[in-house]
């Protein structure tokens, strides 16, 4: 892998490793290469119990789905996409940012009760 590559990569981690930080609680989130380059996961402590693989490429194709669901929506915040292969797995994409709003929405269709803590909001 040539030096633009890896620091095309560097740089999508600590975009990443910042969203973390800034919007899901996870202040001692850092990336797994600058600890010490040993670790599988590309982020640590970001998310505790998930394994997180950090790409920034130039164009994503599912993108433009994502696209095609916030216009369809009619802008609004929140929408997803489901997709799958054939005889593959379900995915699903969201953006980042709509996470939260997701994740209490689908605690509420689960019957729970769930609210953030006040400095999350």
């Amino acid at each position: 892998m040539g030096k633009f590559s890896r620091d095309k990569g560097k740089r999508g981690e600590l975009e990443a490793r910042d969203l973390f930080r800034n919007h899901w609680n996870a202040p001692d989130c850092e990336r797994a290469g600058q600890i010490s380059g040993v670790y599988s996961q590309d982020l640590l402590r970001a998310f505790p119990g998930w394994h997180l693989e950090i790409k920034r490429i130039r164009k994503i194709g599912a993108i433009r789905y994502t696209e095609q669901a916030l216009k369809d929506s009619g802008g609004s915040a929140k929408h997803l996409v489901l997709m799958r292969e054939d005889r593959g797995s379900w995915y699903l994409m969201i953006p980042f940012l709509s996470a939260k709003a997701f994740a209490e929405d689908l605690i509420t269709q689960l019957g729970g009760v769930f609210q953030w803590p006040e400095n999350q909001k």
